[in-house]
């Protein structure tokens, strides 16, 4: 079983964890990327109850590496830089995500930190820049070249 640190939380979070639980792995804790309100932190805590099990919210000073964990971002908004400063700050590397729903076409260069949901098609040589989201049920045709930090989302 991996276990992932997600980093930061908005409405996506829900995704992610459907798409790790799906993978029978576990999520070790989320660090808050912002000081949220009082309604947001209740929020997040409504989510990871239906988890059926306790996930710590922890600030980023209490965040430390753990060998083997991976890493994933909590939220996508499309233009964040602030995944290459952590890696580098913390000597982490963000992890691939992917449903096994997905199905995945020959020749497909993937980058990192890219979030893919459940029963997207990527048809062949497809290529996907660094720190994408690619949201349930997309289909991407072959031979498209998709940058970084971009976010799909079904028609």
């Amino acid at each position: 079983m991996t276990m992932w640190i997600l980093f930061g939380f908005g409405t996506y979070i829900s995704d992610i964890f459907d798409i790790i639980h799906t993978r029978h792995d576990r999520v070790r804790a989320i660090v808050k990327n912002y000081e949220p309100t009082e309604e947001q932190l209740s929020e997040i805590r409504r989510r990871i109850s239906y988890c059926g099990y306790e996930i710590p919210v922890i600030d980023m000073k209490d965040f430390s590496p753990v060998p083997g964990d991976q890493y994933m971002f909590g939220f996508h908004d499309g233009k964040s830089k602030d995944y290459q400063s952590l890696e580098s700050k913390y000597g982490i590397r963000f992890s691939n995500l992917i449903h096994p729903t997905v199905t995945l076409g020959s020749n497909i260069g993937l980058g990192r930190g890219i979030c893919i949901g459940a029963h997207t098609v990527i048809a062949p040589n497809v290529k996907i820049g660094n720190y994408c989201t690619i949201n349930r049920a997309c289909s991407i045709g072959h031979d498209t070249e998709i940058g970084e930090y971009v976010k799909l989302n079904p028609a």
